[in-house]
C-alpha cells in the first residue's frame, strides 16, 4: 500500500491520502476493533522500518502522522486496494466482477486487460448491439453473487479513529461495511454519500466537525440505475461534472 503526498512546506487545512498497493511503506498496525493508541503504534512501526526509508520518505511519514493526529487527513481509496480470493489465488475485485459480468452479458471474457477490465466488458457488450440500460442492473446482480467479504486493508484503515472522512473512487459498499464492523459492531452508523452528476450530495459539515465516519463515493454508488462510473466514458462525465460550479459539492472547499 503506497501513500502519495505533495508540498510539505505549507500546512493546509487537510491532507489527502491516496492509497495504492504498489510502493512499500510501513504496514498499518492491527490493534483491535477499539484501538485508541493507533498513532503511537504507527510511530513505532515507522521507527522500526526507518532503515528502509530515505530522508524524504522519513519526513513524509513524520508529517503524515502529525496530520492524522490533528484529523486533517482524508484517505482516497481506489480499486487497486480491493483484492479478493479467486481460484486459490488473489485477484482484483473489479477483474472478478468483469469476468462474471461478461458471462451475464454473453460477451467474451478472454484477454481482458489488467487496467479497466469492466470498461472493456461494457465496450464489448455495446459493440454487440447491447443496451446500456442493461449494464448496471446486471452488475448489481453480479456484486450480490460475489458478495465479497470485508477486506483487511479496509479494516485497518477503519481502526484509525483519527480518520473520519474517507473518499472512495469505487462503487462498492465495502469501505462503509468495514467502518460499521470495526467501529459500531456491525450497526449501520457510517454515513455514506455518493456523488452523481444528476444527484449532487455534499458533506454535512467541515471535516473537523464530523461526529461520525463519512464515506464519500466520488464516482457514485452501484445501483440498478446508472448512478456510478463503470466505463472510462462514465468517469470522464463524472469528472467533467465536478468542474461545473452548480454541480460541485461545496463543503470540500471548507475541508
Amino acid at each position: 500500500m503506497g501513500l502519495e503526498n505533495r508540498d510539505c512546506q505549507t500546512r493546509p487545512k487537510s491532507r489527502k491520502l491516496c492509497l495504492t498497493p504498489h510502493s512499500p511503506t510501513p504496514e498499518l498496525v492491527d490493534d483491535g476493533p477499539h484501538a485508541k493508541g493507533i498513532l503511537p503504534e504507527l510511530r513505532s512501526v515507522k521507527k522500526a522500518n526507518s532503515y528502509q526509508l530515505n530522508a524524504d520518505a522519513s519526513f513524509f511519514w513524520d508529517d503524515l502522522l502529525e496530520y492524522i493526529d490533528e484529523q486533517r487527513v482524508a484517505p482516497i481509496l481506489g480499486p487497486e486496494l480491493l483484492r479478493v480470493s479467486q481460484d486459490g489465488g488473489e485477484a482484483l475485485l473489479h477483474r472478478c466482477l468483469a469476468e462474471k459480468l461478461a458471462r451475464k452479458l454473453n460477451v467474451p471474457a478472454d484477454n481482458l486487460p489488467a487496467a479497466q477490465p469492466l470498461n472493456h466488458v461494457v465496450c464489448r457488450f455495446l459493440e454487440s448491439a447491447g443496451q446500456r440500460e442493461d449494464i448496471h442492473s446486471r452488475l448489481r446482480t453480479v456484486m450480490k453473487e460475489v458478495k465479497p467479504p470485508t477486506l483487511e486493508p479496509l479494516r485497518k484503515l477503519a481502526r484509525i479513529r483519527h480518520l473520519n472522512l474517507y473518499v472512495s473512487t469505487t462503487f462498492d459498499p465495502l469501505l462503509e461495511q468495514a467502518l460499521n464492523e470495526e467501529r459500531f459492531a456491525g450497526a449501520a452508523k457510517t454515513q455514506s454519500l455518493a456523488y452523481a452528476p444528476n444527484n449532487v450530495q455534499d458533506l454535512p459539515s467541515t471535516m473537523e466537525q464530523l461526529n461520525r465516519p463519512v464515506v464519500f463515493q466520488l464516482l457514485g454508488r452501484l445501483s440498478a440505475s446508472p448512478d456510478c462510473a463503470i466505463t472510462e466514458e462514465d468517469t470522464l462525465e463524472f469528472l467533467g461534472s465536478l468542474q461545473v460550479e452548480a454541480k460541485r459539492p461545496h463543503s470540500r472547499k471548507r475541508c
